[in-house]
């Protein structure tokens, strides 16, 4: 889920609480003024890494680069027939800690029958077969003797230490039910049944994907197979023999007999059933050309296609991958309940599996290139201790028939990021990265313990409406935020409004760590909540701060430095999310920022409140003095300053007003409203950033961008933005707001326009893909340089100090709508219409805004606010 400032990312700045000097005068800070603007500038770099650890516990592309995956492994494959160690045995050997296993069902019938070989299958069309059965059986013994008898597993089968879960296929359930009886069933330990979990809809991990994931694979095999029409179909192998021709495959013998039957053909030839003599002499070749087909289909084998991967078997390689981080960290807590989990499936599912862990072209080497899992074929992942370290092994059943003395290939050491048959679970769980789909992992993984320890099993419902309620409450705290901000700005002052948010942005980090220490998901939702809150109030306070307090030659410099800071602690928090620094240990990640608030809170306290405020609300003279010697030097000429301020005050009217009065007065008076509709076009042209930013991987896969490539994106990007930032500090003053923020908010729009370009031109010339990166790129500089930072103070500079904060309010309340309309329109538009959805949603609105402030936006650089007032009153 992404959002701008005014939803989720803004909230670092928040806490920008650098104060600089109100006075008009041109003379030089002194050495009082630097010090405290050194004290405010660091009062931001608590609630900056608050802010990254907040967003990058759930982040949504918050996912680790991709590892480099190597092909060329020179480990080979060796077998393994090492039994586990018994319970009891020496810290300092290995343990078996945890075992999941991943199978396909036994011997079935064909899907269809015909009448003559009804007689062969008497119990339907699709079910296991005698054969099955028995084989199925045959390898629960196998796994009996090496977790059972072995002592790993309870003999007696205690269900809550195993979790058995099987495609919603009757050959699969059946399957699943007799290893499980193979396992367990004794002379004294008879009709033994193993609780099989299974789902009959919207099964995401043992079956077909959902709707959009199908449509994002129907998208990508049009594009690769342009004779392809899957609209309206429900299955995107309803028309195998497309696909066969446009691979460019025609084989005579599909001029005799319909590929479409190639399955029950093959079926039929394994369970010995009598075949026409056409069909028994080609058998391998209906084999191997139906198996180039499906392969193609499912981005596997000689057709890899690692966005196919990910959309279909991305879900699972994640789920399998979490399970091992889940029971490691149980185990050492002493938690540990589940020790075995086993899962019933299909052949292209175990297939793509092995594709997704790096191994399907490995056994295609060595076992041939027609290998594909057969019937009852089985890969294990084994979970060890060793010397208090864990690490990984993959094993893998090729053959039907387990035998005596049976031996399993040990894969481990072809695993991308392993190397050896002893992989450490930190290098294992980033073997697959390029097609975890990792959006929620860390969440999922939180949830999961979370709810395991309350003996609440976790269905994906639930965890989509807990996981929507996390990330949704925040839209709704912000919103409220924003409109409790002018009451505290505005009644109890600046200083306060800053203070308070803080301080209780320190409270809900505290809050933050203490669900996670204890488990506890809903005082993780109330902890975002509340920070959701405080962060509006805080941001907002800090804008006030900064524009308050800044000399006027200075003021669009001390402005920046907000945006600065955010987009710099956004990079930091980024670099500390990553799982090789504390990213895998989501606790360390949230409390590293604590200690930072509490000290930078207190902080606060020794700053004065702004003399615009002191003198203009409060008409308190002698501390506005006081506070300007504070921020300025005792050099300066604090009476010009004063008489500055009192030159605004006359801006407005002097009587008090009601919140609710400021509001109405911003729509009826014709100088506020125009601020109003300038700063809310202003903040238009930033309601894209976020969306892109965060999104970046999806638009450039989608762009048929090499993943690896299109992973690093977010982070050129961000460093991107950081550079335009810096660079947009620098030249503010010399430029000015007007012309820095057309002319960057045009090249913003031009570098959206170009992607779209390079997006479209890419089908015809492929190299041009690599124009939508560079692109994005360029908008991410473009927005930091000008576009982003100025639109987001620019309402400050433009109205009084009496409706300053209430202007705030009400531009980044509606900017916060339009951000929540565009967040979740985006890319369902984007899946329809393609990169057309960013001209709809960004390019054009954007064109319209720009063309408002260029007729009506004054300049403000080196201005005082009442002139910028009477500016705005005269048109």
């Amino acid at each position: 889920m992404s959002s701008n400032r005014s939803t989720i990312s803004r909230i670092p700045e928040l806490s920008n609480s650098e104060s600089h000097s109100t006075a008009p005068s041109v003379s030089k800070p002194q050495k009082s003024c630097k010090l405290s603007i050194i004290l405010c500038i660091a009062s931001t770099v608590a609630f900056l890494l608050l802010l990254a650890a907040v967003i990058l516990f759930f982040s949504f592309s918050s996912a680790s680069p991709s590892q480099a995956l190597s092909g060329n492994s020179t480990t080979t494959t060796t077998t393994t027939t090492f039994a586990p160690p018994r319970h009891g045995q020496n810290e300092t050997e290995q343990e078996l800690v945890f075992v999941q296993i991943m199978f396909r069902h036994g011997a079935r019938a064909p899907g269809h029958l015909k009448a003559e070989h009804e007689k062969h299958f008497p119990r339907g069309a699709s079910q296991l077969t005698d054969r099955g059965f028995k084989n199925s059986f045959l390898m629960g013994r196998y796994l009996k003797k090496r977790y059972v008898d072995a002592g790993f597993l309870n003999a007696r089968m205690n269900p809550k230490e195993m979790y058995w879960r099987s495609r919603q296929l009757d050959r699969c359930l059946s399957t699943a039910a007799t290893v499980g009886a193979g396992m367990f069933e004794t002379g004294k330990n008879k009709h033994v049944q193993v609780s099989i979990m299974s789902r009959e809809k919207k099964d995401r991990l043992l079956a077909s994907f959902g709707s959009r994931c199908r449509e994002a694979h129907q998208r990508i095999l049009e594009e690769k197979c342009s004779e392809t029409d899957t609209n309206g179909s429900n299955d995107v192998y309803d028309d195998n023999y497309t696909y066969y021709t446009c691979l460019g495959r025609n084989h005579s013998l599909f001029n005799q007999i319909p590929l479409e039957d190639s399955d029950t053909f093959i079926n039929l030839h394994r369970n010995d059933v009598p075949l026409p003599p056409l069909i028994e002499e080609n058998i391998k070749t209906i084999h191997s050309e139906y198996l180039i087909v499906r392969n193609f289909q499912n981005g596997v084998g000689e057709s890899a296609d690692p966005r196919l991967v990910k959309i279909r078997f991305g879900p699972l390689a994640d789920a399998l991958l979490g399970n091992l981080e889940i029971a490691w960290d149980e185990h050492i807590n002493g938690k540990q309940t589940v020790k075995f989990k086993a899962y019933s499936t299909q052949d292209w599912i175990v297939g793509g599996t092995l594709e997704a862990f790096g191994l399907l072209h490995h056994l295609q080497k060595v076992v041939g290139p027609e290998e594909e899992p057969g019937f009852n074929s089985m890969i294990v992942m084994e979970l060890w201790k060793k010397k208090d370290k864990p690490f990984v092994k993959l094993l893998y059943k090729q053959e039907e028939v387990i035998l005596e003395g049976h031996e399993m290939m040990d894969l481990t050491g072809i695993v991308p990021n392993c190397g050896k048959s002893e992989c450490p679970l930190e290098k294992f769980t980033r073997c697959c990265d390029k097609y975890r789909i990792r959006e929620k992992d860390r969440s999922r993984t939180f949830l999961n313990q979370s709810l395991t320890r309350r003996h609440v099993s976790m269905s994906e419902e639930k965890y989509d409406f807990i996981w929507n309620v996390f990330l949704n409450c925040w839209f709704v705290g912000f919103f409220v935020g924003i409109w409790l901000s002018p009451i505290l700005n505005d009644k109890f002052g600046r200083k306060v409004g800053f203070v308070l948010g803080n301080v209780t942005a320190f409270l809900a980090s505290v809050l933050q760590c203490l669900s996670i220490f204890s488990f506890c998901p809903e005082l993780l939702i109330v902890s975002r909540f509340v920070t959701s809150i405080c962060m509006a109030v805080t941001y907002q306070s800090c804008i006030l701060f900064l524009q308050e307090c800044s000399p006027t030659h200075l003021r669009g410099n001390f402005s920046f430095l907000s945006e600065i800071s955010y987009s710099f602690m956004t990079m930091v928090g980024s670099f500390l999310g990553q799982d090789y620094i504390l990213g895998g240990h989501v606790f360390w990640l949230c409390f590293f920022v604590v200690p930072f608030c509490l000290f930078f809170t207190l902080a606060l306290f020794i700053l004065p409140e702004t003399p615009k405020f002191l003198l203009i609300s409060r008409n308190a003279e002698e501390e506005a003095m006081k506070a300007v010697k504070f921020y300025h030097g005792k050099q300066i000429d604090g009476k010009r300053v004063l008489e500055d301020i009192r030159k605004e005050s006359q801006c407005e009217s002097e009587e008090s007003s009601s919140t609710w009065r400021k509001t109405k007065e911003l729509f009826t008076e014709g100088h506020l409203r125009m601020a109003l509709i300038l700063s809310v076009s202003a903040l238009q042209n930033t309601i894209g950033l976020w969306a892109l930013l965060l999104s970046s991987t999806f638009f450039l896969e989608n762009a048929n961008v090499e993943s690896e490539v299109a992973q690093w994106s977010t982070t050129a990007m961000s460093l991107a933005y950081v550079s335009g930032t810096v660079t947009g500090g620098i030249i503010i003053e010399k430029v000015g707001r007007r012309t820095l923020l057309l002319s960057f908010t045009f090249l913003n729009n031009i570098s959206l326009l170009a992607f779209v370009f390079f997006a479209k031109i890419r089908l015809l010339i492929d190299p041009m893909k690599y124009g939508c990166l560079a692109s994005l790129i360029i908008y991410g500089y473009t927005y930091g340089t000008g576009v982003g930072p100025i639109s987001w103070f620019i309402s400050s500079e433009l109205v009084p100090q009496k409706h300053r904060s209430i202007a705030q309010s009400v531009g980044y309340a509606i900017n916060t709508l339009m951000v929540v309309v565009s967040t979740f329109t985006v890319l369902p538009l984007y899946s329809v219409i393609g990169s057309y959805a960013f001209v709809i949603l960004y390019s054009i609105p954007s064109f319209i805004s720009m063309l408002i402030l260029f007729c009506y936006l004054p300049e403000t650089k080196g201005r005082e606010i009442h002139e910028i007032v009477n500016e705005l009153r005269s048109k």
